[in-house]
């Protein structure tokens, strides 16, 4: 085995582990939201959201992106760590300061007073996540998403399964959100740092400082436009309707966007990371990019699909009857989900060839057609919102992914074939739910019951549609699912037989 090839090996190995341990900070984190919501209702959680707006931008200052830089570089000198500590320290603290004096104009902005003391509560996170930078990307460096991922699931359990709910139990309102945030980014700077014990000694400067700083510069920028495309929807929003509609919108996005952004978060590394080590090789690359695709289509794409179809049986299960005016707004940002995802496995490949200008160059006529289509979109519903949201996504994900693919040289039909069999799992996907949940609906089952029904059922029947046309799975997984099916008991064996049955024919 080639060493390339032993380190997409690695890298595969670290987006399985990771996918473990986030499909399990996933569902604590619906668990957790779910429950919070149902106790404290739709106008603490816009509160709670319009709050989160400021704190992600101003954390983008404090973060400035050039602890990137320790995954990127060759190689990494205890000088080159102290050096991003330091900056990471000064910048969080300034970022921090700045938006303890800057809550009252965000709370002017959004015209709401009650957001000051929830902005200066939070602020203290600028710097935890700052300091959480370093360890972080070290971890991320030498593709460990293992203790990434126990970091991360532990401080996310003890923040929200038990402070923010104990708290919301005793009534302590946005307090019980407050205590869940900051707590769960505290425990995780402590876990990040314990595994790392990187050296902490001040150095303001060092032989690379330049470099490594153009490099987080570039990532701050393309990070800011990031942000302005991907939360301007919920800035606008917050601006011109009330508290309860934010709540609305914001439980909904935060739905399907978290677990998105939690997958994406041990995805894109890992690919940064493997396609770091392997540059300049670009069949790798070229594998890599094309895998994480056909993986999106064939797992991701069928679930964010399937509450889209079933949206109304979802939020009637889940978060009662007085949470059903989320349903509708479900479905378009369900929809615009896996497309969210396609663009976190491209952009990987345009850092690693040095293009990560280009994106920034690209984020900018989008940024400005997210702001135009959602201000005109205000103009009637949060509804009306969603929906542009979902085209403007679309629009984004063809651009970027094509970007992508011309930066390693893969045509159009790399790109088809590689989603090919998740369209198709996924066109399987909506007709198993609808089927089901009018099956439900006919019998008048309680949601919980129909929900359950539409999940397994829909489950079994993707499970046979694969086993009964296995090739609809990308020729780039199979190294992977042969080694992962066999550990899911009979039914995985059963389809790594399949599989390898199907690679065998002519």
């Amino acid at each position: 085995m080639s060493v390339s090839q032993g380190v997409v090996n690695k890298g595969l190995s670290a987006i399985a582990w990771g996918s473990v341990g986030t499909f399990v900070r996933i569902l604590m984190q619906l668990g957790s939201q779910i429950i919070l919501a149902r106790m404290l209702g739709p106008d603490l959680f816009g509160l709670f959201a319009t709050a989160l707006i400021a704190l992600t931008l101003v954390n983008f200052l404090a973060d400035f992106g050039i602890a990137y830089s320790l995954i990127q570089k060759a190689s990494v000198s205890h000088e080159d760590i102290r050096f991003v500590a330091t900056w990471q320290f000064i910048l969080g603290g300034l970022a921090c300061m700045g938006l303890l004096l800057s809550a009252t104009f965000f709370a002017n902005f959004f015209q709401n007073e009650s957001l000051t003391p929830v902005i200066q509560c939070l602020a203290v996170v600028c710097l935890i996540n700052a300091l959480s930078a370093v360890s972080s990307n070290l971890l991320k460096r030498d593709i460990d998403f293992k203790r990434i991922q126990l970091a991360s699931t532990l401080s996310y359990a003890i923040g929200y399964l038990v402070i923010g709910i104990l708290l919301a139990s005793h009534e302590a309102g946005i307090w019980a959100l407050i205590a869940a945030f900051t707590s769960t980014a505290l425990i995780n700077l402590a876990l990040l740092y314990g595994a790392t014990r990187h050296p902490i000694r001040p150095l303001l400067w060092t032989t690379d400082a330049a470099k490594m700083l153009e490099y987080g510069t570039t990532v701050l920028l393309t990070n800011i436009t990031n942000w302005f495309v991907s939360s301007i929807d919920r800035v606008i929003i917050g601006r011109f309707f009330p508290t309860a509609s934010v709540g609305y919108y914001t439980t909904a996005f935060n739905f399907v966007y978290n677990p998105c952004t939690t997958l994406i978060g041990v995805l894109q590394p890992a690919l940064f990371s493997t396609g770091a080590r392997i540059q300049g090789q670009r069949k790798e690359l070229r594998i890599a990019l094309v895998g994480a695709w056909a993986a999106t289509g064939l797992f991701i794409a069928p679930i964010f699909i399937g509450i889209a179809v079933v949206s109304p049986t979802l939020v009637n299960a889940l978060y009662g009857p007085a949470w059903d005016s989320l349903a509708p707004l479900m479905r378009p940002l369900a929809l615009a989900m896996p497309l969210v995802v396609l663009i976190g496995m491209s952009t990987p490949m345009l850092w690693i060839g040095g293009k990560i200008r280009h994106e920034f160059i690209l984020q900018i006529p989008v940024a400005i057609l997210v702001a135009l289509g959602c201000l005109w979109a205000s103009n009637f519903s949060t509804l009306h919102v969603a929906w542009t949201v979902f085209v403007i996504f679309l629009i984004r994900a063809l651009t970027i992914m094509g970007f992508a693919a011309r930066s390693l040289g893969l045509g159009m039909s790399d790109l088809t074939g590689s989603l090919a069999g998740g369209g198709v799992v996924c066109m399987g996907a909506a007709l198993s739910l609808f089927i089901f949940d009018a099956i439900c609906r006919q019998f008048a089952l309680a949601a919980p019951l129909s929900l359950m029904v539409d999940i397994l059922g829909t489950a079994f029947s993707l499970y046979l549609l694969i086993l009964m046309l296995p090739r609809l799975i990308h020729k780039s997984l199979g190294p992977l699912l042969s080694r992962l099916l066999p550990r899911a008991g009979l039914p995985g064996r059963i389809l790594a037989r399949r599989m390898l049955e199907t690679e065998g024919r002519p």
